[in-house]
């Protein structure tokens, strides 16, 4: 009886240490490396040794790092290119798109060949929701996803950015704002000219676009009119047409063909789970 009694007392006792243990001890998603991304060892001569480990944990912050830098806007944050569908119903409007989506192909193939070349690409088209954003912010995230930085920003966050910066409490000076956006490896500036045009705005978005050719950065575009219809300045106008390659977009929206799609899909899933 009494080592009945002592083998349960050990049993419980063996229960509870695990339990403790259990408590007490972190739960690592990687054993290895203890989530801190690197690997430690020590070599022949002693000295403390470190690589990173094949988690891929460093490379997961990096990128969620450039993500939350680019500021893409939040339906466009998972968008890749295989993600873009031609719903255009017009037989121009298709052809269209298909001519936009081989010169994006061939751009980002080569996209160290075009950045050497500080080019980028302009997409236009006189329809709102024709596309524009959210293919531009594919090839954002294609260039993050290879280790690329963008940003991403309209042309009247932009000037509203700027004028902020006049508060008397801001903590970023007009000219580190500018120097930012001079300096970005690649920036994305969507609805180019849409702003209510002004000397002051051709002056800033001159700056802007001037300092980023001295410094052979790439810059991205949507706009709802080619480079020539835009109301900026002929400064202006001529800075992006060296920068960039204009790609005419479809004069078609899918905004509402989207929408439709998920309409029918959510009816059919709903009739379907109902059978």
């Amino acid at each position: 009886m009494k080592e009945e009694v002592s083998r349960i007392v050990s049993r419980l006792a063996a229960i509870r240490d695990s339990r403790d243990s259990l408590l007490t001890s972190p739960a690592y998603e990687c054993e290895k490396c203890k989530d801190t991304g690197y690997v430690e060892w020590t070599d022949e001569n002693g000295l403390l040794m470190s690589r990173r480990c094949d988690c891929g944990l460093i490379d997961r912050q990096i990128q969620s790092r450039r993500m939350r830098f680019a500021a893409i806007p939040e339906k466009y944050r998972e968008i890749k290119l295989t993600d873009f569908k031609m719903p255009y119903r017009k037989a121009e409007a298709r052809q269209n798109a298909a001519k936009a989506l081989a010169v994006v192909k061939e751009y980002l193939t080569n996209f160290e060949e075009y950045q050497s070349k500080n080019k980028g690409l302009y997409f236009y088209s006189g329809i709102r929701g024709s596309g524009k954003t959210m293919l531009m912010c594919g090839v954002c995230n294609f260039l993050m996803e290879h280790g690329h930085t963008a940003k991403f920003a309209t042309s009247g966050q932009i000037i509203n950015e700027i004028k902020s910066t006049w508060d008397r409490g801001s903590e970023t000076t007009t000219s580190q704002l500018l120097e930012h956006l001079s300096t970005t490896e690649i920036l994305a500036i969507d609805d180019f000219g849409a702003e209510r045009a002004s000397e002051w705005v051709d002056s800033v978005f001159y700056d802007i676009i001037n300092q980023r050719y001295i410094n052979g950065k790439v810059t991205l575009f949507t706009s709802n009119s080619p480079i020539s219809g835009t109301a900026y300045d002929e400064r202006i106008k001529n800075r992006v047409a060296v920068m960039t390659y204009e790609v005419q977009f479809p004069e078609e929206s899918i905004r509402g063909y989207m929408a439709e799609a998920d309409n029918k899909s959510m009816i059919e899933k709903i009739l379907g789970g109902q059978g």
